[in-house]
């Protein structure tokens, strides 16, 4: 889990040097027990992704839980 929200930490960061809008807006970092948190809240709310794979799925969790506005 740490190194697919790592992943996508470095997808962000990428974006953002390019000009491009990020996939997400989180103000901070996260621990791994918070990203686990947000994937299984995710899963639980759309229970079809639980066999999206886990990276896909915890892309559409961050984006939908920090929306860029």
């Amino acid at each position: 889990m740490e190194g697919m929200a790592d992943g996508l930490a470095a997808a962000n960061s990428f974006l953002t040097l390019k000009g491009q809008q990020p996939l997400f807006c989180r103000q901070r970092g996260s621990t791994t027990q918070e990203d686990v948190d947000i994937l299984a809240a995710y899963v639980r709310k759309y229970p079809n992704q639980a066999t999206t794979p886990t990276v896909i799925a915890l892309t559409y969790a961050m984006v939908e839980r920090f929306p860029c506005n």
